[in-house]
């Protein structure tokens, strides 16, 4: 694709960076929320307890024993009724409901286990789409930051070029190369979508360039034309006539590169179309980072209030029951 004008170059580096210099939002809001909520959604259900009925019947069983076993040792309660047969509350029935309480909390302890393999399962199945939200934002910051940095590339070379012309002075390349940064090249192998973005952009650059140096011959011959022209004037007035030259064919062969990466190195520093979009995403990654981190809260508080404090509960239970009884009676009942 040849630039041979300022309305195609204009619209040719809108097009190639559309990130930095089209007034529009890096991610739309419609793609956004709806994300947003499918994603809110998904997390709803799956922050529900992990655990099955039957496993809440476990717990209610370890739950009551405990506490009764407490009831019985804190009270001192010598019998109970069950049913129709009155039972003797001695240490012998403590020690074999102990040794109940014992057997439910690991019996709990396993099926606690299961639902939750279950529900890691069930979540791997559905992973992507928890980073799902996340990974929109971020692709599209990354977007952003390559077309930032081959934006700034293309428009200190054009600069740097012009300055060379402007000044007559011989254009070094290899002095003006900027170094392509840790992130970039970080992002170039990251996935293929950003490799092929990265070779776009390098072959714009080089299209871009090619497009210029056209126009720099151009300006050269004719500059070279008026020189041969003026050999007849005195040192003096020669400089002067081809300084002059040089400015008037600047402007009609090169005045517009300098005016277009002007204006839209101007753009590319606004605040209004970088920094507020780059706000922008952040807050939008913040939120999302918010509910996956309140996912990971909830699901900590649900093991607490549902596992450890259950279990830690039946084997203070055991503990306390095991100060208070006979241990040596016991062995030699068994």
């Amino acid at each position: 694709m040849a630039i041979n004008n300022k309305t195609r170059l204009e619209n040719s580096i809108r097009e190639q960076f559309p990130s930095i210099f089209l007034d529009k939002n890096l991610v739309s809001e419609d793609d956004f929320y709806r994300i947003y909520n499918e994603v809110a959604e998904y997390l709803v259900r799956i922050t529900d307890s992990p655990l099955k009925p039957e496993t809440y019947k476990y717990q209610t069983v370890l739950l009551s024993a405990s506490l009764s076993i407490i009831t019985f040792v804190l009270f001192n309660i010598d019998q109970i009724k069950i049913g129709d047969i009155n039972v003797h509350v001695n240490d012998v029935f403590l020690f074999w409901y102990v040794v109940f309480i014992f057997v439910m909390s690991i019996i709990y302890i396993l099926r606690v286990n299961l639902d939750y393999k279950i529900q890691s399962l069930a979540r791997k199945m559905n992973h992507d789409r928890l980073y799902k939200f996340s990974d929109i934002v971020q692709k599209n910051i990354n977007i952003l930051k390559i077309q930032q940095h081959f934006w700034l590339k293309l428009s200190v070379e054009i600069n740097n070029r012009l300055l060379a012309e402007k000044k007559d002075q011989q254009y070094d390349a290899q002095s003006h190369v900027i170094v392509e940064d840790n992130e970039i090249g970080e992002l170039r192998g990251k996935s293929q979508d950003f490799k092929k973005q990265i070779k776009s952009h390098e072959s714009f650059l080089e299209l871009t360039i090619n497009s210029l140096n056209k126009d720099i011959k151009k300006f050269r011959v004719k500059l070279e034309k008026s020189k041969s022209k003026l050999e007849h004037f005195d040192e003096y007035d020669w400089d002067m006539k081809i300084h002059s030259k040089r400015s008037k064919l600047f402007d009609a062969y090169l005045r517009y590169w300098k005016d277009i990466t002007y204006t839209f190195n101007f753009l590319s520093g606004n605040k209004v179309t970088n920094s507020e979009r780059f706000n922008r995403l952040n807050e939008m990654y913040a939120e999302q980072k918010e509910i996956l981190d309140d996912t990971i809260t909830i699901d900590k508080k649900y093991f607490w209030i549902n596992v450890t404090l259950p279990v830690f509960f039946a084997w203070v239970a055991i503990a306390y029951t095991l100060e208070n009884i006979d241990l040596s009676m016991i062995m030699r009942f068994l």
